[in-house]
């Protein structure tokens, strides 16, 4: 219990932001704030399956289909939130487990419900398992690494620097939004014009497809903006040299580089498949050229840049002669423009993984969307 300071009255109650945090607690958008206690957390997964028996009440397809669509939006919005609950005590593996579990089970239930047990309808789930897999194992390894870090770094991050950094990680949860808002739009389009499911579904599938390239390439400007600033600030004690902070100034920028390549992989894997639902593939090699282009343009370009505005704040006091040629030459190999290892892993990650998930995504989408539209 906290103790009141004398003469300073107590912080008035805001009910807003109290019932913002609660609902953000519970909620996908808001995991990066308190999450619920583990049983709050199996007690919403629960009611988010219950409830989707729901919409089998209605009579007519058209509105059957529009409430199993809402369904899923919201359940699909709750469940990040109570796997959050459920894995808090545990480390970043068992978050991407549970939360890609219990997704998976939400649309194993939306499928077996909506479209019976076909075989079509379990390829479908074993092809988005896949890309659940894929997309979630790499957001929360970089939410991983970035924690890392930061932990390494302990106290020699600059308190400016540490909270911009989590307001971007925090934008990062707009990637969410598209998934219901596609859901909600479709289905209510689906309902005024009487479309047949299938059509709903694709319209669904195209509009998340926009709406998450859009995201991603805005999430894409605001961290190349970050990683290609400087980050430098002047040594705050006497026990660290501009080499240390040099050094933990890159460590930093390598949490925005490895986020801008895991977003410019997943940017143009959408666009790529947004591209196949109306016909147009490219070749194979072109695709990889293609993912591999765009991790060196936004990714390994702004990095390089801030490397070497970095470098030059770090030598601008220091006059020319031996003792800057020598801290130059120290700064090269502790903070490189390029570090080897992290540029070949954008060069080949990129490729292979943007790949992986097109070529997983390409037989739902050669089956779902050779049937005429409406």
């Amino acid at each position: 219990m906290s103790v009141p300071v004398l003469g300073v009255p107590p912080p008035a109650f805001d009910l807003i932001q109290w019932i913002r945090e609660k609902v953000s607690g519970l909620i996908g958008l808001g995991t990066l704030h308190r999450p619920p206690r583990p049983l709050w957390g199996l007690l919403t997964a629960l009611v988010c399956y219950g409830t989707g028996f729901l919409p089998l009440l209605a009579k007519r397809p058209e509105t059957r289909l529009f409430w199993q669509m809402l369904h899923l939006a919201l359940a699909g919005c709750l469940l990040p939130g109570a796997a959050a609950g459920m894995t808090q005590r545990h480390g970043h593996i068992a978050r991407v487990f549970a939360e890609s579990v219990l997704l998976l089970m939400l649309l194993v239930e939306f499928t077996m419900l909506g479209f019976g047990w076909a075989r079509s309808s379990w390829e479908w789930i074993i092809e988005a398992a896949g890309i659940v897999v894929l997309i979630e194992a790499g957001s929360h390894g970089v939410v991983g690494y970035k924690d890392a870090v930061l932990r390494r770094l302990s106290n020699r991050v600059n308190p400016a620097d540490r909270v911009i950094l989590d307001k971007i990680f925090r934008r990062e949860l707009a990637l969410y939004l598209p998934f219901p808002v596609a859901l909600i739009a479709s289905a209510v389009t689906g309902v005024i014009t009487g479309a047949p499911p299938t059509w709903t579904l694709a319209l669904c599938a195209r509009i998340v497809l926009v709406l998450a390239s859009l995201t991603l390439i805005g999430l894409l400007a605001l961290s190349a903006r970050r990683m290609a600033a400087s980050l430098y600030h002047p040594p705050s004690r006497r026990t660290t040299t501009e080499r240390d902070v040099a050094y933990d100034v890159t460590a930093q920028r390598k949490i925005y580089l490895y986020n801008s390549l895991h977003n410019v992989t997943l940017a143009i894997s959408f666009i790529v498949v947004l591209g196949r639902t109306w016909g147009v593939m490219p070749h194979r090699y072109w695709l990889i050229l293609l993912f591999a282009v765009s991790a060196a343009v936004f990714v390994q370009l702004p990095y390089g840049i801030g490397q070497w505005r970095m470098h030059q704040e770090v030598l601008g006091p220091v006059p020319a002669g031996e003792a800057r040629g020598e801290l130059e030459k120290k700064l090269k190999e502790l903070a490189p423009y390029f570090p080897k290892y992290d540029f070949l892993t954008s060069l080949v990650a990129s490729p292979v993984l943007g790949w992986l998930l097109v070529t997983i995504a390409d037989p739902f989408v050669k089956e779902f969307f050779k049937r005429p539209s409406p």
